[in-house]
């Protein structure tokens, strides 16, 4: 309350103004934490609603990150951790690794129309090889991300199916891979804030009871 008063006003209206605030916090030494409570949100159950929820998530990162680097940079130069914390959460590093893939297709694509004048089919199986262990690197690391989200959350994991908190730590990091394209429209559509469809009407007692599929 004090901060914003300060500030005259609640001065943030990003597409993500909740992640713009941190980094405001944080770009200018405020300290900030977790308070310690835990909370209940309903995620949406189609991928097109997904989509376009995370596709202003990827937006209002951007617009963060063009608008607080150089004060993070700034931040880090001083020593300030926090600092270098939240650079790393909201820099897009995804589009480091759809550049290298993209790289490696062009070179694949061009060096394989030119029948071994431009690249031999040894450094084109290197291309390849490149490209799947990238993307096999990506899985692998969602999939212990998860695995270890889910030992360390699972008093707190109320599914009625048991069998789906198997199943899924197995297409989370497909649906994680799925930010690679968002991140790309994101760059170029003009993107605005739109509700996201919440269609499930439960409880608490349904959720912590065991009600929620």
């Amino acid at each position: 309350q004090r901060i914003v008063r300060d500030m005259h006003g609640w001065g943030f209206h990003s597409l993500t103004e909740d992640i713009q605030f941190s980094t405001f916090c944080c770009a200018n030494n405020v300290q900030i934490g977790y308070a310690p409570a835990e909370f209940y949100d309903e995620q949406p159950v189609t991928f097109k609603a997904s989509w376009t929820q995370r596709l202003r998530w990827t937006k209002g990162f951007y617009e963060v990150f063009f608008s607080y680097v150089r004060d993070l940079v700034k931040g880090i130069s001083r020593g300030q951790f926090a600092s270098y914390d939240m650079l790393v959460t909201v820099a897009p590093g995804n589009i480091l690794t759809l550049l290298s893939v993209s790289i490696n297709l062009t070179y694949l694509v061009i060096g394989s129309l030119s029948h071994g004048f431009i690249a031999t089919q040894a450094e084109l199986n290197m291309c390849v090889g490149s490209i799947v262990m990238t993307l096999a690197s990506m899985y692998l690391s969602f999939f212990v991300l998860g695995l270890l989200t889910t030992i360390s959350e699972r008093a707190h994991i109320h599914a009625k199916k048991r069998w789906r908190v198997i199943t899924n730590l197995f297409t989370f990091p497909i649906f994680e891979l799925t930010y690679i394209p968002i991140n790309v429209v994101a760059l170029f559509k003009k993107v605005e804030w739109i509700p996201t469809k919440h269609d499930i009407a439960v409880n608490v007692d349904d959720v912590v009871g065991g009600g929620a599929a």
